[in-house]
């Protein structure tokens, strides 16, 4: 019997079965004596839509709203629908006798997993291969541990129940999971094949790897509060007592030191609490303090990947060290999201809200706008990791915020306006247009998203279709299916009939 083992993209895939000898290739998998590696694309399965549950959800309306299905269903994402079958097809094949789970080392990469695996109806013996690095020798030794993963579960429970002492001092790379930081690995380096850039970028990396492994930077702090004639002035300096990490670093860590610091450092005299000194010379300094800087995309992304900075409670903000708000695979995804549904704007290089954007803020429940609730998510999920918490009262609370959430907007009476409604029509539908700023300057973007029509602001550079090729095919299929007995309609009407009618056809 052979084992099937099921990566989470192509080129992890690859490198599994470089090491395991599956050298014939086929469509969607490769092959060798003893295993059968095949890959997902990322997610291969997701949650179904509310129309699948039932066909009145595929319109929005209040007053179906909250949608709570007992079960979740699942469904084949279809973009990727053909490597969805190959994968269920070598499940089902008679020679395969177990599977071998060896997506990302982490939550997500485990659903990846186990969606493809309740969908396609899988119920042989299953493995869990767990490791961050692809090199030869991660991968052999993930194969040579791996464990069973119905019978791990039960295993981490009751080690995480008695009491453990400590085996690793430096390391615990157990603790390691998808997404890790960029490190150097046990592959020997060959430097003289490098380019000088390539050089330049392993040294940064491998200084921050070797920094994070030295001893703390230590250094004796003298903050000065003086009082002069009712008013406080501050000053603060340092003597270093050890280097520690720093010793490592170039001096670019002393770069990011001043960025954050607003007070200056300084060397300053020993000087004892309540100490009266004379002060022999003053140099006014003017300036002004400065609002924070607009988010660029850069310093978002940043935001997004560390917002523990913006959670006040202090057990909160220890959840979200090594979390985020999305994933480095889907941050970008939302910023773009929020772009094209006009709540945020490019003004240059900076990220502005627009007027919906500031509406939406004020109009939202004020807990979905924090990144609290995203913390306490965290927090219940790895309490239910640990076997502290439970599954169906954390689902059950999240059913209940739902319905106290839409009951809430239910019962407001606050009302959006959008101020950037312009005077012409959506040709498509005939809705009134909304001006927003595009990549290539102001656009006309239909209000309702289901249509989804968008022009140049200026009429010398629209066509419907966004193409002269475009255009001509509208105009055939107007032509086409048009009656010649609307005239005087709209261009956008006309083609709005002739759709219709080709789908009737179909």
């Amino acid at each position: 019997m052979k084992s099937l083992v099921l990566a989470e993209k192509p080129s992890v895939a690859r490198e599994i079965a470089r090491v395991l000898q599956c050298n014939i290739k086929n469509k969607g998998f490769m092959e060798g004596p003893k295993y059968v590696v095949t890959w997902a694309l990322g997610h291969l399965v997701t949650l179904a839509e509310p129309e699948d549950y039932d066909r009145k959800y595929k319109e929005w309306r209040m007053e179906d709203l909250p949608m709570l299905p007992d079960q979740l269903k699942l469904k084949v994402i279809r973009q990727t629908s053909q490597q969805y079958q190959v994968v269920t097809r070598l499940m089902k094949r008679a020679d395969i006798g177990e599977l071998v789970i060896a997506t990302d080392a982490g939550r997500e990469g485990e659903l990846v997993a186990r969606w493809i695996m309740k969908l396609g109806d899988w119920h042989k013996p299953f493995k869990r291969l767990w490791i961050s690095s692809q090199t030869v020798a991660a991968i052999l030794e993930g194969f040579a541990k791996g464990l069973a993963a119905g019978p791990y579960a039960e295993a981490a429970r009751k080690l995480l129940a008695s009491p453990l002492k400590p085996t690793k001092r430096l390391v615990d790379d157990s603790k390691v999971s998808d997404h890790h930081a960029i490190i150097p690995t046990e592959q020997p380096l060959k430097l003289a094949e490098l380019t000088s850039d390539e050089k330049s970028l392993y040294d940064l990396i491998a200084r921050r790897f070797l920094a994070v492994l030295s001893p703390p930077y230590r250094y004796d702090q003298l903050t000065v509060i003086a009082g002069i004639q009712g008013e406080k002035f501050y000053a603060r300096g340092k003597v270093l007592k050890d280097p520690g990490w720093r010793a490592v670093t170039s001096h670019q860590s002393d770069q990011e030191e001043n960025q954050e610091d607003a007070l200056p450092e300084q060397t300053l005299a020993n000087l004892n609490q309540g100490e009266a000194r004379t002060v022999k010379n003053l140099k006014p300094q003017k300036g002004k303090t400065k609002p924070p800087a607009r988010y660029t995309e850069a310093t978002l992304l940043t935001a997004m990947e560390n917002p523990g900075k913006f959670i006040e409670d202090e057990e909160l903000r220890e959840t979200m060290k090594g979390s985020g708000l999305g994933t480095p695979a889907t941050r970008a995804e939302i910023i773009e999201k929020l772009l094209h549904t006009s709540y945020i704007e490019r003004s240059g290089k900076e990220l502005v809200p627009t007027s919906k954007g500031r509406q939406l803020i004020n109009l939202v429940a004020p807990e979905l706008r924090s990144p609290e609730l995203t913390a306490q998510w965290e927090q219940a999920l790895t309490d239910i990791a640990r076997g502290k918490g439970s599954k169906t009262a954390f689902i059950q609370g999240i059913r209940e915020q739902t319905v106290h959430l839409v009951k809430s907007i239910a019962q407001d009476n606050s009302v959006y306006r959008a101020d950037n409604i312009s005077r012409t029509k959506c040709p498509v539908c005939g809705k009134y247009m909304l001006l927003v700023n595009g990549k290539r300057g102001k656009m006309l973007v239909c209000q309702d998203r289901s249509c989804g029509h968008r022009q140049p602001e200026k009429e010398r550079d629209f066509n419907f279709g966004s193409s002269k090729k475009a255009s001509q095919m509208n105009q055939k299929l107007i032509a086409r299916y048009s009656d010649h007995q609307n005239i005087g309609s709209n261009m956008g009407d006309l083609l709005k009939e002739a759709m219709a009618k080709q789908k009737e056809e179909k």
